[in-house]
């Protein structure tokens, strides 16, 4: 299923004290699928959830059970009184802390992550199994409330997997996190990705949702290493998206996205002076430059849908309208996946009206959650 589907269900898991592993291709969103759950289920709630990320990866087997030392414990003696005595103590192991250095079982529901659980050392991976599987190992619990959730890379490229035992296999649900465009520009839409580079994963499909590995070790695309890159390049382009520093994005791109993919977003990006300013939309939405590209027009579509509100309403569903009809569905879909009550504006009521035969786009607008 795709990242939505993870995000809707994983509270099934978690509510039902199942552990699960969330397994798929590198980039697409897995951790932050589980950070976001984690924050509806508070909103859900009305309190706070306790987080452990934990990357076993790192881990020797001493580090999941703690560290044997000299330590005092209460026990009940012969005579049968409670005394202090000398005993052999593990220490308490990192998945019993919050990230922000809380106990978990402080929280009343709280969730623990395993972040990058296929890479670990099949000998950390058997001592693991008892805290996946029971919360517990040694003296050190966690309270039923708190769930477990794996994230693993699935076995399409050079992920340094090691084994897997059948015994834990078969005591944990897995949910194989699939790699959907649909679903992830749904995810970006929410997260206020920059809609250049949301227009440029949705038109070079092939290029960020592929999963595939260089056959030569480096950089390569992927829905995340893009949006990744995003956030740097802001600072390399102007407010409307004209790249201001051409050498440092090349470079950069290169470092972050690999070179075949590089040179496409630089071509596509190219395509920027092809589209008008947001500004100029609004202006004058029955003037402003329409495109004969497709990818322009994408562009278009994805600018209009990221800077859309209820006073610029009219003026974006009026400029959107010159676009072909498969982007009327674009901008349709990001606009209200960002701001559903938008569905209920009289420029929205009215285009959805005069074209009843646009069935696509009512599908987008009744479907988003």
């Amino acid at each position: 299923m795709d990242i939505n589907g993870i995000m809707q269900r994983l509270p099934y898991y978690l509510d039902a004290g199942i552990t699960v592993s969330i397994v798929g291709a590198s980039g697409i969103g897995k951790t932050d699928a589980v950070y976001q759950t984690i924050e509806k289920l508070e909103k859900r709630d009305g309190h706070e959830w306790g987080r452990c990320t934990q990357y076993p990866i790192f881990y020797n087997p001493s580090d999941v059970i703690g560290y044997l030392g000299l330590g005092e414990q209460e026990i009940i003696d012969e005579q049968q009184r409670k005394v202090l005595a000398q005993v052999s103590i593990f220490s308490q192991p990192p998945w019993m802390v919050s990230d922000d250095g809380r106990q978990m079982n402080g929280f009343k529901r709280g969730v623990v992550i395993f972040d990058e659980d296929d890479k670990a050392q099949p000998d950390v991976k058997k001592a693991l199994a008892p805290v996946k599987l029971y919360r517990r190992v040694q003296r050190w619990a966690l309270h039923a409330g708190i769930g477990i959730v794996c994230i693993a890379n699935d076995d399409s490229g050079r992920h340094g997997s090691t084994k897997d035992f059948d015994f834990e296999i078969n005591r944990k649900h897995i949910l194989r996190a699939t790699t959907s465009v649909r679903g992830w520009m749904e995810w970006a839409d929410k997260n206020k990705v920059d809609p250049l580079f949301k227009a440029f994963a949705e038109d070079h499909v092939e290029t960020v949702f592929s999963g595939k590995l260089p056959e030569k070790q480096g950089p390569f695309c992927t829905p995340r290493s893009l949006v990744s890159f995003s956030k740097v390049a802001k600072f390399m382009m102007d407010p409307d998206g004209r790249i201001t520093d051409k050498d440092g994005f090349i470079e950069g791109a290169n470092g972050a996205i690999g070179g075949p993919a590089a040179r496409d977003l630089v071509t596509y990006f190219d395509t920027r002076e092809e589209v008008p300013t947001w500004a100029e939309i609004v202006k004058d939405p029955g003037r402003a430059k329409v495109s004969q590209s497709a990818a322009a027009q994408m562009m278009s579509a994805h600018i209009c849908a990221h800077n859309v509100d209820a006073k610029t309403c009219e003026q974006a569903v009026r400029y959107a309208k010159r676009l072909r009809p498969e982007f009327h569905i674009v901008f349709a879909r990001s606009a209200t996946q960002r701001d559903f009550m938008l569905v209920n504006h009289e420029a929205f009521e009215k285009w959805t009206d005069d074209e009843p035969q646009l069935v696509a786009l009512l599908n987008a607008l009744g479907g988003v959650a």
